[in-house]
């Protein structure tokens, strides 16, 4: 505390103990009388902390706050103060950091720790360990009151709070807390509801049937009707914007379903769909909603971005708005879904109009790096080609972008001569190595999956990438330069070349920028198309005359 005084190195990643010290502090904290000035101090060399640094001080004072294994003694009000404290302040930072912390105490299972909890010579517990389930439910009673005061507070965390809260919905039912989950639900509904605790609801009632008693399974289903979203805007919340993996709390399905996550998430899509088309009839409720949709994480909004192209009255008009809502979020946060799901419906109902936004996306700096996956999404075809080759003459769109040809087959909007145009450009550029072998290992492996024939062409395009790509490490990169292989050198007439490839093969593992083993797929797929130039190249010329040589297969 001396140090921290006049010293703000002491926070920083230049204090070279600092490991050793957040252990100290963490050790300190078992004191009850010592936490809260432990936890002030973790707090500040949290704050302090630069993204992607070592050993980060989040971890050790996360694990203050846990039922079991925590190291201290501080009761469960000290720990809420504090996360309290955090909740309230006007710091971004430390209100983040009061949501993990409030989502930990939350924990009820998996209680894990991989910390010492020795101090030296003193004999020391493993801290807090609440012995009843009045002790337990003591502690949980205050992270609730805790939460329902940070959420009557009105602020910007509100809605964050009742995510958390939500989360963990399951979780306190299992243990019992089914009164005190059903008061949290009476003070969290107000104007808006809590469509977020109603998927928590609905996911304890489908674990709970069949375990839970007959008379709590009916208090739980009563809760599940009360809480179960009626407007437009509640069912938008609950469905389009919570998260994937709740597919099956939402979707209704049938009993013999139940067991179905697919069909669950297709159930689940059709709705979002549907909430769409509903919102864009709307333009009161659009306008409302739209900064919250747009910012959402949520996949699901591509489906909801489909149904307001559908239902919308202009295509032109709809999309202005989403794109200026979109353009208010900071660069590194948009969320590209919902957009997307619009564009991808919208060329369906009108082509034209939607050709001519896809032209006005290239021109505008603030949206050409979305176009690809945007393009992706709503079809590759001959215009869209020429937008690709502009596009890549834009320095400021990453070339990693052009990964989305490869993925949902989207390259097989190009014909042959197109797609070596577009992997031309992409090698061209730094970056594009691995980018242009997904592209074309995925064109021939589709191709080899559906059991078509591979055209000269495109056998040609593999010859010509073959001669000039870089060799590289990983699996998937061999994985698809073997299934280029096997295509284009599959005439003796190619020998020339797969001995060229063959030799810088060799030459690259000498100055040791790969090894065989990364390469595995790549050696095999040219044994099967060039065994000759194998047993000259990989095996004489890499064992030497003298047999001293770099040996590429082993005995």
């Amino acid at each position: 505390e001396t140090a921290e005084k006049n010293e703000d190195w002491f926070f920083s990643e230049q204090n070279r103990n600092k490991v050793q010290i957040l252990r100290a502090i963490r050790s300190i904290a078992y004191e009850s009388g010592l936490f809260e000035r432990c936890a002030a101090l973790l707090k500040r060399f949290v704050l302090n902390e630069a993204p992607g640094g070592r050993e980060s001080a989040v971890d050790p004072l996360k694990s203050l706050f846990s039922l079991y294994l925590s190291g201290t003694h501080a009761s469960a009000a000290q720990r809420a103060a504090v996360i309290n404290a955090l909740l309230e302040s006007s710091v971004a930072a430390e209100q983040e950091l009061g949501l993990t912390l409030l989502g930990e105490m939350l924990k009820t299972s998996h209680f894990t720790s991989h910390y010492s909890f020795e101090f030296g010579a003193w004999k020391r517990d493993f801290g807090l360990h609440p012995a009843s389930g009045g002790q337990v439910r003591d502690w949980y009673m205050q992270v609730i009151e805790t939460s329902r005061a940070a959420e009557a507070s009105g602020s910007r965390l509100s809605g964050r709070v009742r995510r958390v809260m939500a989360n963990h919905v399951a979780d306190l039912l299992r243990i019992g807390m089914l009164d005190e989950v059903i008061a949290l639900a009476r003070a969290f509904t107000g104007n808006s509801g809590w469509p977020e605790g109603w998927i928590g609801v609905r996911n304890a009632v489908r674990r709970g049937n069949g375990k839970l008693s007959e008379f709590a399974l009916k208090k739980l289903e009563q809760l599940e009707k009360r809480l179960r979203p009626s407007d437009l805007a509640g069912m938008i919340r609950s469905y389009a914007l919570s998260p994937e993996w709740s597919a099956l709390d939402i979707a209704d399905l049938d009993e013999d379903e139940e067991l179905k996550p697919l069909e669950a998430r297709q159930k689940v899509h059709d709705v979002c769909t549907d909430l769409g088309q509903q919102l864009a009839a709307d333009l009161m409720q659009l306008d409302a909603l739209l900064p919250e949709i747009v910012a959402s994480d949520s996949s699901k909004t591509f489906a909801l971005g489909r149904g307001l192209a559908t239902g919308c009255a202009s295509i032109a008009e709809c999309w202005s708005r989403l794109r200026d809502e979109f353009l208010k979020i900071p660069e590194g946060k948009r969320q590209a879904q919902l957009l997307s799901g619009f564009l991808a419906s919208a060329v369906a109902h009108s082509a034209e109009e939607t050709e001519s936004l896809l032209d006005e996306i290239l021109a505008d700096p603030r949206l050409n790096p979305y176009l690809l996956y945007w393009q992706a999404n709503a079809g590759v075809n001959v215009k869209a080609f020429e937008r690709l080759m502009k596009e890549l003459a834009i320095d400021t769109v990453p070339v990693s972008s052009f990964g989305l040809l490869a993925n949902g087959r989207a390259h097989e909007g190009l014909d042959d001569e197109q797609l070596r145009q577009i992997l031309r450009g992409i090698t061209g550029k730094d970056g594009g190595n691995s980018v242009a072998t997904q592209i074309l290992g995925m064109r021939v492996f589709g191709k080899l999956s559906d059991k078509l024939p591979i055209t000269e062409s495109l056998k040609a395009t593999g010859r010509e990438f073959l001669a000039k790509v870089e060799l590289e490490k990983g699996a998937h990169f061999d994985h698809m330069i073997g299934h280029i292989i096997e295509v284009s050198f599959d005439k003796q007439e190619y020998e020339d070349q797969a001995r060229a490839f063959c030799s810088r093969i060799l030459s690259e593992i000498r100055r040791w920028n790969v090894y065989a083993w990364d390469l595995s797929e790549t050696i095999t797929a040219l044994t099967k198309t060039s065994p000759v130039v194998i047993l000259d190249m990989l095996v004489e010329q890499a064992a030497g005359a003298d047999g001293t040589g770099q040996r590429v297969f082993q005995d």
